[in-house]
């Protein structure tokens, strides 16, 4: 659920695709040698092109500040991470703290910036914000907006954990929402949680922005399709973003899905919807990718936001 910010180190799930064993070995054991080293020495050029730990970390800095720039969003300088849930994967850039995960929900932030005024007093609806960066990163730039996070309850406990950390006077608790049949009036800048059962309360109330990112498509299409009808009148503007394609097909008890949910599913859904933007997805320092394929942005406006 996105909890921890691990430190980075080189990836060798691809190292067991090489049929020689030895090969296999030496790459898994020169793979710890090297991230060890690199971490121990973040300023020594020892990764192509003689860049170290921190120049890809600077570089990561300075792609998702420019990608802000280009889409008119807020100073990337106003966020601060906290050490809050102890990231591992934290360093300083100029007067402030990052992560790599919080570039990434800053560069998702801008991109809807192009299409959506986070300068208003929105109501933000989020179905599995996980532990809460991205609601952490525009309640940061834009505190008026209010927030109704809908997930499971282990996610949204440490989620309601994690946010109370930065903003103690702006959280209602589940202890508060649980017994909600309706949504009352809502106070600007607060952020409301709710459990995913609880979803079908949006179906007569209306809001601003619907978020969800790289979780419907862990879901098989029909359980997309309930949560996508629920929504489909009431949301003013929709962001997306997911592997399109879908995730692995498996059977019953594994890790996978029966169905892959993909593109279609989206579409076929909001039908009282026109598609502002479908754009690849990258992360600061590579394109968005999955374990099977990669990642896109879709932007839903209302046909009708009057209605």
């Amino acid at each position: 659920m996105g909890a921890v910010d691990e430190k980075p180190k080189i990836d060798t799930n691809r190292f067991y695709q090489l049929k020689n064993n030895k090969k296999l070995e030496q790459g898994k054991i020169s793979s710890i040698f090297l991230t060890k080293l690199m971490h121990e020495y973040p300023d020594w050029g020892i990764n192509f092109y003689n860049t170290s730990l921190n120049d890809l970390r600077e570089t990561a800095f300075r792609v998702a500040k420019l990608y802000g720039e280009s889409n008119k969003a807020l100073p990337i300088e106003k966020i601060n991470i906290e050490n809050f849930g102890y990231p591992q994967d934290r360093f300083k850039i100029g007067n402030s703290y990052y992560t790599y995960n919080s570039l990434i929900k800053y560069m998702n932030y801008s991109y809807c910036n192009k299409f959506f005024n986070f300068n208003n007093k929105n109501i933000i609806v989020e179905l599995g914000a996980g532990i809460g960066k991205q609601i952490y990163i525009i309640k940061t730039l834009h505190p008026q907006n209010s927030f109704l996070n809908f997930d499971l309850p282990v996610q949204l406990y440490c989620c309601e954990q994690y946010l109370k950390k930065f903003f103690p006077n702006d959280i209602v608790s589940y202890r508060e929402t649980r017994e909600w049949k309706k949504i009352p009036k809502l106070s600007p800048g607060k952020i409301y949680m709710l459990g995913s059962w609880q979803f079908p309360i949006l179906k007569s109330f209306n809001f601003d922005l619907f978020w969800n990112s790289a979780s419907f498509q862990e879901m098989e299409p029909a359980v997309v399709k309930n949560y996508l009808s629920i929504i489909n009148t009431t949301a003013n503007n929709i962001y997306l973003n997911q592997n399109m394609q879908g995730m692995p097909i498996g059977k019953k008890g594994t890790l996978k899905v029966l169905k892959a949910t993909t593109d279609k599913t989206y579409l076929n859904s909001l039908s009282n919807y026109f598609m502002t933007d479908r754009s690849d997805a990258f992360y600061p320092l590579s394109r968005a990718k999955g374990i099977s394929g990669a990642y896109e942005h879709m932007f839903f406006e209302k046909e009708n936001k009057n209605n």
